[in-house]
C-alpha cells in the first residue's frame, strides 16, 4: 500500500486508501487561548477533508485536548478545562474515512 503526505510543518496528513491520518507533534500558538476556545491550526487540501467534522482527544500538556478536522479542510485544537499555553506541547493523531 502506498501513502502520500502533505506536511504542515509538525502537521501533516497521510492517505492510506479511503483512510486519512492526521499526525501533529507540535508546540502551541504564540498567544494563550483559554479554555474551550479554538486555534486555528492547518488546512487539509482537497481529498484529504472528512465528509463531517471529526474529532479525537490528544496530548497537551500540561492538560489534555481535542483536535477537529472539518469538511471544509480546516484543522483546531480545542484545549478542555484549561488555557493552552504559549509553547505549550500538541501531540496526538486522528484518523477517518474521507469523502
Amino acid at each position: 500500500m502506498s501513502a502520500t503526505g502533505i506536511a504542515y510543518g509538525n502537521v501533516w496528513a497521510e492517505a492510506y486508501g479511503n483512510v486519512v491520518v492526521v499526525h501533529v507533534a507540535a508546540v502551541g500558538p504564540s498567544s494563550n487561548h483559554g479554555a474551550w476556545t479554538a486555534w486555528r491550526f492547518g488546512q487539509l487540501p482537497v481529498g484529504y477533508r472528512p465528509q463531517a467534522a471529526v474529532t479525537a482527544a490528544v496530548y497537551s500538556r500540561p492538560g489534555t485536548a481535542l483536535i477537529q478536522a472539518n469538511s471544509d479542510g480546516s484543522l483546531y485544537f480545542f484545549v478542555r478545562n484549561n488555557d493552552m499555553q504559549t509553547g505549550q506541547n500538541l501531540d496526538g493523531t486522528l484518523t477517518f474515512v474521507r469523502a
